[in-house]
């Protein structure tokens, strides 16, 4: 026998060097010392773990919180999952059906369909799903557009479902809701002119639809008997513009879009021509991301320096103003017209009353990603998380945030609690060891320097803690009475 065939013959996973050397024949692989993994008698056994509660929001998605029309239930995307948040029991239920992230939401007039897109990996189908609100359970799952869903809305009166397709893809589809099938579908944008950003209904019609994005403002007409779509472009005279959001007006008269200028453009629809632009001066810093029409005529504008505008229905011009952390990606107002929820890229939610217009916190999560987490010992009602810039103490039942630590422009990377609670021991990407009160994130003793540790481990003792570090040293110290780190050996 070869040495190359016992080695492939042999069952050990991990060998050390054969002990037998009296010709090439006689080698034979020694045994692993690693026990084999046993084999699942029973696959049946196999159960699933229940998910009972998810702490996030992902706010990068553009109108990704919906208030649900029946003013109890928030709606928002995490990963493959929405979350139906209940804000009167702070109750969550989830509907999990797509393969990877969300991208994109949408609810009915009546609330009794959810609508939702995802993104997938390029030359693969992102699909869109359709599900029902009451037995949240899914409907349909529609798969023709490529890579991404990039928005979707539907008609007034829930005839239609119309999905935009991503850069990769390019495409609009029309969906019948009666029928769960396709009707049509047109490229979303002239080849001259950029990606088509967001698609919505007229107020009224249902076979009126428009799509805005990178220089191209359309108005969609659907004939149903012939199974065609027909876009008009409009004519915006000599601005250009690149549309992020747009809303109808309540009439239906015009159509208002968000810009990246800072301004709003207004487009009668009749006609499809530019009806004016503003405000003319102090245009909004990093663009307008969300717009709502109010009942009363007034325009909502979100921007993307944070700032949340109420704004006169024609001139554009601001009235009051409040600001949120991070860009504004969302804005729903709730059925009573008195409380409109913001989101934002920084995965903040707001609760804001239009009366004192004053935003109160009501959700927030890491707006990165999370680099460990740690229970306290003997404490199942606390974690702790790390990740960008911050650590977190969390509820586990309720899921709210008790505690945030803050280093500006650092990465925590590892994260323990002392047996005792009296100390959150935290490695840095700048290559320190940090320790930190529980219950005021203060300080409690002094840095020490130990090369970029990716993992912190306590000892038994209070006292005790190991570090690795990306170069594999691994250091022991202890924090001795007089508050310092003090090395043992490396």
């Amino acid at each position: 026998m070869s040495v190359r065939s016992a080695t492939r013959e042999g069952t050990a996973s991990v060998q050390e060097e054969p002990l037998a050397v009296a010709t090439e024949d006689s080698i034979q692989p020694m045994k692993s010392p690693i026990p084999a993994t046993p084999e699942i008698a029973d696959k049946k056994e196999l159960h699933e773990l229940q998910l009972v509660r998810m702490m996030g929001f992902e706010g990068k998605i553009t109108g990704g919180l919906i208030s649900h029309p029946d003013g109890v239930h928030l709606l928002y995307a995490l990963g493959s999952t929405i979350v139906i948040l209940n804000m009167i029991n702070n109750s969550q239920s989830f509907l999990r059906g797509h393969s990877n992230n969300v991208s994109c939401i949408a609810v009915n007039k009546k609330g009794d369909k959810i609508a939702s897109g995802q993104v997938t990996y390029m030359g693969f189908k992102a699909d869109v799903i359709l599900w029902d609100f009451s037995s949240q359970s899914m409907m349909a799952r529609f798969s023709l557009h490529k890579v991404k869903v990039q928005a979707l809305a539907f008609s007034p009166n829930d005839l239609y479902l119309a999905t935009l397709g991503g850069r990769d893809d390019g495409t609009i589809v029309m969906w019948n809701l009666e029928k769960l099938d396709s009707i049509c579908g047109a490229p979303a944008a002239m080849q001259r002119a950029g990606c088509a950003y967001t698609v919505g209904f007229s107020r009224e019609k249902d076979d009126v639809f428009f799509t805005v994005g990178d220089h191209t403002l359309r108005v969609w007409e659907l004939d149903l008997d012939n199974r065609k779509i027909y876009p008009t472009d409009c004519d915006l005279g000599l601005i250009k513009r690149v549309s992020k959001c747009l809303v109808p007006s309540l009439d239906d008269t015009f159509l208002l879009t968000g810009t990246t200028s800072g301004d709003i453009v207004q487009i009668t629809t009749s006609s499809r021509v530019l009806h004016g632009y503003g405000p003319q001066k102090h245009k909004y810093p990093l663009g307008i991301e969300a717009l709502c029409k109010l009942e009363s005529g007034e325009l909502l504008a979100g921007t993307g320096k944070g700032a949340v505008a109420l704004l006169n229905g024609e001139s554009f011009k601001k009235i009051k103003s409040a600001t949120v952390e991070g860009s504004v990606t969302s804005l729903s107002l709730h059925p009573s017209g008195e409380v409109c929820f913001i989101g934002t890229d920084r995965c903040r939610m707001y609760k804001m009353s239009l009366t004192d217009f004053q935003p109160e916190l009501l959700k927030l999560s890491q707006s990165s990603a999370v680099t460990d987490v740690c229970f306290p010992a003997n404490r199942n009602e606390l974690f702790v998380t790390s990740g960008r810039e911050n650590i977190h103490i969390w509820h586990t039942l309720s899921g709210n945030e008790l505690l945030r630590i803050t280093l500006a422009n650092l990465t925590c990377l590892a994260v323990v609690v002392q047996p005792d609670g009296k100390a959150i021991i935290s490695g840095w990407e700048d290559g320190k060891l940090r320790a930190f009160l529980p219950e005021t994130g203060e300080t409690s003793v002094n840095e020490k320097l130990v090369s970029a540790p990716h993992d912190v481990h306590l000892s038994m003792r209070a006292g005790g803690a190991a570090s690795l570090s990306y170069y594999i040293i691994i250091y022991a110290v202890i924090i001795i009475q007089s508050g310092q780190f003090m090395e043992i050996f490396k």
